[in-house]
């Protein structure tokens, strides 16, 4: 369970260094792609080079990208080992229908906050 943790905290520094570096450098548009053409531009960079620039960003886009969703997985898959282990200590100390009843509030909750969360993501 360390391990998982020492590399979860190793691959969100290593996606924040990287967010740092590459965003507040491109306009972008929300959910879009960075316009790397307006950076080449900006570093007044010859064809040649423009080419093998956009290149080799967009490459670099792209893998942050699947970092991002690995990061994500990563994450979901700990929360839900946790949620396990939590479960099955509880077991050692409710009774079987107060564990039902605990477990039937945590699914209220987590659906109260996805509502919520939803909520808050669709206004303006």
């Amino acid at each position: 369970m360390k391990n998982i943790h020492v590399k979860s905290k190793m691959l969100g520094v290593l996606i924040s260094t990287c967010m740092i570096f590459s965003g507040g450098v491109f306009a972008k548009p929300p959910g879009g792609k960075p316009d790397f053409d307006y950076l080449a531009y900006k570093l007044e960079l010859t064809d040649a080079q423009r080419e093998s620039f956009i290149r080799l960003m967009e490459s670099q886009h792209e893998k942050l990208k699947e970092l991002r969703e690995q990061a994500r997985e990563q994450k979901k898959e700990s929360f839900e080992m946790h949620k396990e282990e939590t479960l099955a200590q509880l077991s050692d100390v409710l009774t079987a229908q107060q564990l039902a009843t605990f477990e039937s509030m945590m699914k209220e909750h987590r659906a109260r906050r996805e509502k919520d969360r939803k909520d808050n993501h669709s206004q303006p």
